[in-house]
């Protein structure tokens, strides 16, 4: 009989979550399971769940180790959820992929967008449709990038692949090359994204130096011009820290808001900058429909900028002018934001609460026992208590120090090896010294 194990949600969002999708890494015993599609998801009741799961790695006797699965659940508003995983035959699910290629051609469906992309496409990410209305390259455009001597470059796609793809959740990526004047420059990836029943979709965008010299850029930015703007067209943003303060405007009054390190020097905030330190987006809705775009982590990763107006909206992931962010050869920089399609009679709240859920997803906790059980790590995580290695834990999360900014997030000038001169008169910095985030882990399970 196959062993259920719990998948734990803590109480996190005053609002209910349905059909929300989850992502998750399933341990496994040795010699266990031996195929992906055998995994079982179930509610507290015992009903079995959409899902998806693909193997991450196995043992040396071919068995499982590691699985990613997806799953969708509903999550109670101010509440705690279990659902569990099982190994079993379950029945084939007559839900159909998201993804379908066809002779170069790559068509999604996730049941609320539909999207359509190949290699001639410049923009990356193809034709998109909601809600009978279309949005082509001369409606969405982007990646654009420009740098610090005003050479802005062309996009060139060079191949599409689909990593995951099932009932559940689909992910693409797509391989291409900043051009100019027909050389080549930098290498880009652009990691798709797409949720069943959803209207929104992850946009995951990634550039490479891959020449010989720094690359500094100027500018950098995605942009939404929908086929006819009108004066009356309305426009939003929304910045958070314990709450989300709204600027609403029309498209004829320019509406822009910038995050950047002058405005993160004066804000005072409690949060936890590697888990969540608020959201920041921006909207244009008309009668018909509208879209909404979340910069994820845009304060941990400043500079960033919304811009609304006649002219459109423009998502920058580096505000113009930026000519401080550079680039070493072989260097990359990757980062994420969420397109969201929308009804023209969304609320306020319903906006803001997908926006937020995006920079902090709910989480699936598995027990400790279950790591224990599965045997994947040392017997430090057995029942016994050891206080010295908790204590050591918490001390280097607690005494860790945080950078934040585009090129510093994730990194810190060490204090003690800058006070001994190592780098003459400039910072040292820790480079991710004694790996915060494998200790992260460690504390977590």
């Amino acid at each position: 009989m196959s062993t259920t194990r719990k998948i734990h949600f803590d109480k996190l969002y005053s609002f209910d979550r349905i059909g929300e999708v989850i992502s998750i890494g399933l341990p496994f015993k040795k010699g266990e399971l031996t195929s992906p599609g055998d995994i079982i998801i179930s509610d507290s009741e015992g009903r079995t769940m959409l899902s998806q799961a693909h193997t991450l790695s196995r043992y040396d006797d071919n068995s499982i180790k590691y699985a990613l699965c997806y799953f969708k659940a509903d999550l109670p508003a101010n509440k705690e959820a279990d659902y569990s995983y099982s190994i079993g035959k379950s029945e084939a699910s007559s839900e159909e992929a998201i993804i379908e290629q066809k002779d170069g051609e790559f068509f999604i469906n996730t049941g609320s967008i539909h999207l359509q992309l190949n290699k001639n496409y410049k923009t990356g990410i193809g034709l998109i449709s909601y809600n009978k209305r279309y949005f082509g390259e001369k409606e969405f455009e982007g990646p654009i990038l420009t740098d610090k001597y005003g050479k802005t470059y062309t996009n060139r796609t060079d191949n599409i692949e689909i990593i995951y793809n099932g009932p559940v959740c689909a992910v693409l990526s797509i391989d291409g090359t900043h051009m100019y004047n027909e050389d080549a420059y930098y290498n880009y990836n652009i990691t798709l994204t797409f949720f069943k029943d959803k209207s929104y979709f992850d946009i995951k965008y990634r550039v490479t130096n891959s020449m010989d010299s720094y690359l500094q850029i100027q500018s950098l930015f995605f942009k939404y011009k929908p086929g006819e703007i009108l004066d009356d067209m309305k426009v939003m943003t929304g910045i958070s820290n314990y709450k989300t303060k709204l600027t609403k405007s029309t498209v004829k009054d320019k509406l822009e808001h910038e995050i950047n390190a002058e405005t993160i020097k004066y804000e005072s905030s409690e949060h936890f900058p590697e888990v969540f330190l608020g959201t920041f987006y921006g909207d244009m809705c008309d009668e018909y429909g509208g879209m909404c775009a979340t910069i994820y982590q845009a304060k941990q990763n400043f500079p960033k900028s919304v811009l609304l107006n006649r002219d459109g909206f423009t998502i920058n992931l580096v505000p113009k002018g930026s000519n401080k962010i550079q680039l070493q050869p072989g260097m990359a920089k990757s980062q994420r934001l969420l397109i969201h399609f929308h009804e023209a009679d969304i609320t306020d709240e319903e906006l803001d609460n997908i926006s937020t859920l995006y920079q902090m997803p709910d989480t699936g906790i598995l027990s400790k026992e279950t790591y224990i059980e599965t045997g994947l790590y040392a017997d430090f995580l057995s029942k016994r208590e050891y206080d010295i290695i908790d204590e050591t834990l918490i001390d280097m999360a607690d005494s860790h120090g945080r950078a934040l900014g585009i090129m510093s997030f994730g990194d810190y000038p060490d204090m003690a090896y800058t006070n001994q001169g190592r780098a003459g008169d400039n910072l040292v910095w820790a480079n991710n010294e004694y790996d915060f985030p494998h200790a992260c882990m460690l504390l977590f399970i």
